[in-house]
């Protein structure tokens, strides 16, 4: 069982799927601090990828795992509006739920298919959470089979429904700034049809 601060064996691009942390409602968890959230998770994929064979993980299972296990914690609503910026203003309610859906989608179709590959790793969770009002961050440090360390950090905002992680930084780089760097000009220019088809151009 992963506590913080244990280490457990951790494929490198799950790090990068736990991007935005987070599983089916783990009650005790959310109501707890950030960092058991994290470490929560983390055992809960790691439990339900080990009981695939590998040609289970590449016919969709990983998926589920992904919708069950992840997308619950992930906050889809913030990463949409972020990566919006001043266009989100001009959205209809059935425009910013529609972009949510479409990067819902796009999340859990590039991450889910990394779960399924990569190579095992260490991960330690730092057993504290740095907490300034609805934010939290909490920092860990993964490490490859061939010893190369890299710094983690899971950003989190506190909801009605919980934690829920919207940007994770791996060794500097910003999971939801890479995201929206990508996005974010197509979404202005084009709106959610735009980010839509070029979505779809791009699988």
């Amino acid at each position: 069982m992963i506590q913080p601060g244990c280490r457990a064996p951790l494929r490198f691009p799950v790090l990068l799927a736990v991007l935005l942390c987070a599983g089916a409602p783990l009650a005790s968890a959310s109501a707890g601090e950030p960092h058991e959230l994290v470490s929560a998770v983390i055992e809960r994929v790691m439990a339900r990828l080990g009981e695939f064979t590998d040609e289970q993980a590449q016919n969709g299972a990983v998926n589920r795992v992904f919708e069950e296990e992840l997308s619950p914690h992930l906050a889809f609503g913030t990463i949409a509006r972020w990566l919006s910026g001043p266009r989100w203003a001009t959205f209809s309610e059935a425009d910013r739920e529609e972009l949510t859906a479409v990067i819902h989608d796009h999340i859990v179709q590039v991450y889910s298919s990394l779960l399924a590959y990569g190579r095992d790793v260490t991960i330690v969770v730092d057993p504290h959470s740095t907490r300034h009002k609805s934010a939290a961050k909490v920092a860990a440090v993964l490490t490859t089979p061939d010893k190369r360390s890299f710094d983690v950090e899971f950003r989190l905002l506190e909801s009605p429904h919980g934690w829920l992680l919207y940007d994770l930084v791996a060794d500097g780089v910003s999971f939801a700034r890479t995201m929206q760097a990508e996005l974010g000009p197509v979404i202005t220019a084009d709106g959610v049809p735009g980010v839509r088809a070029y979505l779809a151009r791009t699988r």
